[in-house]
């Protein structure tokens, strides 16, 4: 909310040495650690406590802290997360809101649940029964793991080559949970109420201004945040797409990081452990056209190719006709 956000720009003001190492790093630097700390922890406090109690009634319709406390597992969203600008378009009874995040949301009420494509359900998502490993074709016996379990958000990375970690270790353990809509959510054994999530995070150089790509695990309402398409393509390669950034999830070329990439590959190319029941999950859902806009991208980049060689010819012949004529 607008009065948690002043609050923590005062807390700055009072403490102006507060500041980040960087995301989800959890270091605080200044003179006085103990007391950044301290300020720090009050005013995320008083803000959380201010949000949790903002009445419905003056919340404008929004989707306040309340509701969308109402069930914070990964089986049950109270936000799509589907941006909308006084209306939404989904089935059910969806409404524009607020969501947690403090942006307008389509949301839905208690007893529904949001899927990522935009609508509200009463069927909650799934979870498969077992405890599975993720790994990539690139990296056979490095797995996804999250390090620690805290409330926000966790650093998501792959064990180390040749760490031969027991099947059962907690920290390589993940539940698959599939949405109404096809979708796959992934929750860290060890915290639940977490879902994994690839955010984007944007820099800057002498040479270049780009966007990359991070995984993380975190909290959230928001069923499109949390949800992956589940990919399987003629070579029987399987991948999972995120929706919210459009990327492949996908195991770091260079290190021990888990990043997001915009084209399927050996390190993208994923192995459940055990393998996925495939009377229980449902590959290359329709997710917004996603097919027909593939196909309209590829049909682009070959009329552009083709005009670019046409071109090339064309003043290849312009300037033999040239040397010719001389």
């Amino acid at each position: 909310s607008l009065l948690s956000w002043w609050l923590r720009v005062a807390a700055s003001v009072v403490r102006p040495d507060l500041r980040h190492s960087g995301r989800g790093s959890g270091k605080i630097w200044g003179q006085d650690p103990l007391m950044s700390r301290l300020y720090l922890v009050l005013a995320f406090l008083a803000s959380a406590r201010l949000n949790k109690w903002t009445p419905h009634a003056e919340s404008d319709g929004r989707l306040d802290r309340q509701q969308v406390e109402r069930d914070t597992s990964p089986t049950c969203f109270s936000s799509t997360g589907k941006a909308c600008d006084g209306k939404c378009t989904g089935s059910g009874p969806v409404t524009c809101g607020m969501s947690s995040a403090g942006v307008y949301e389509c949301g839905c009420p208690a007893g529904t649940c949001g899927t990522s494509q935009g609508d509200c359900v009463t069927e909650h998502a799934r979870v498969l029964d077992g405890d599975f490993r993720l790994a990539c074709e690139a990296k056979p016996g490095r797995y996804l793991f999250q390090e620690n379990c805290h409330k926000g958000e966790g650093e998501v990375w792959m064990t180390e080559k040749g760490a031969n970690l027991p099947r059962d270790e907690p920290k390589t353990l993940w539940k698959v949970i599939i949405q109404p809509d096809g979708m796959m959510v992934l929750s860290p054994k060890q915290c639940l109420q977490n879902v994994l999530d690839i955010y984007s995070d944007a820099f800057s150089n002498k040479l270049v201004n780009g966007t990359s790509y991070h995984a993380r695990t975190m909290p959230t309402d928001s069923a499109t945040v949390a949800a992956f398409r589940l990919e399987k393509d003629s070579q029987g390669h399987v991948s999972l797409w995120d929706l919210e950034h459009r990327v492949y999830l996908a195991f770091g070329r260079n290190g021990d990081g888990v990043y997001g990439e915009p084209f399927a590959d050996s390190n993208s190319w994923l192995v459940f452990d055990p393998p996925l029941p495939g009377d229980q999950v449902e590959y290359n859902v329709d997710v917004d056209h996603r097919l027909e806009r593939q196909t309209e991208t590829i049909v682009a980049y070959a009329v552009a190719g083709i005009l670019i060689v046409t071109v090339l010819c064309l003043i290849l012949c312009c300037v033999c006709c040239g040397s010719a004529a001389k």
